[in-house]
């Protein structure tokens, strides 16, 4: 006799965890959600500026499930192919709304901005059209900063000396990802440890 409370349980709305960071986690995350889930499309969601990009499982034309991963291209193609098959449409819309971190966890608001964005739905119906978004969405990732980049051995010494994170009094905000999206990299200038000038 099984007890059902030793089985694992799998959160629907993944989007309140952190991304997940490579693609054989993401995988497994896939498979343990097949034993409460079966959904019949895979949509992309993304908002203003490619600032998050949200994947839904829907079924019945509701979205069941949010996930957010931050893998690199190759894996990210490999993963959705995972989600939906090689030859089956991923359907992509856009909102030119900023997603706050409140949204990106709460089902009914995502719903809604899913159906009022109906109007600008793309079909990725083929891999080269499957690779031709993910190319343009990592390609228009914002590169910014200021002054003159910092050496590699400088930020490998500060984000050990620091742990990655903001050493203030009372922040320890991590350099190292974005909390809302995911995205790995140097989102703080890491000028919370390093003054931009003498």
């Amino acid at each position: 006799m099984s007890d059902t409370n030793s089985l694992p349980k799998f959160e629907l709305i993944q989007s309140k965890l952190e991304p997940l960071d490579n693609l054989l986690t993401a995988k497994s995350y896939i498979d343990g959600i097949k034993s409460v889930l079966t959904w019949d499309r895979v949509g992309l969601f993304i908002s203003q500026s490619n600032k998050n990009l949200l994947i839904l499982l829907i079924t019945s034309e509701k979205i069941e499930s949010l996930l957010r991963v931050n893998l690199c291209e190759i894996d990210l193609l490999n993963f959705l192919d995972y989600l939906s098959g090689t030859r089956s449409t991923i359907e992509l819309r856009a909102t030119d709304n900023i997603l706050t971190s409140d949204d990106i966890v709460n089902l009914e608001t995502i719903n809604s901005l899913w159906t009022t964005y109906e109007f600008s739905t793309v079909s990725l119906k083929t891999k080269s059209l499957k690779i031709k978004f993910i190319k343009d969405f990592y390609s228009n990732k914002k590169k910014t900063g200021r002054g003159k980049q910092f050496t590699s051995k400088t930020i490998t010494s500060l984000m050990i000396d620091s742990h990655g994170r903001c050493m203030f009094t009372g922040c320890g905000e991590r350099l190292d990802i974005d909390q809302l999206t995911g995205a790995k990299g140097n989102f703080a200038y890491n000028a919370h440890n390093i003054a931009s000038s003498d």
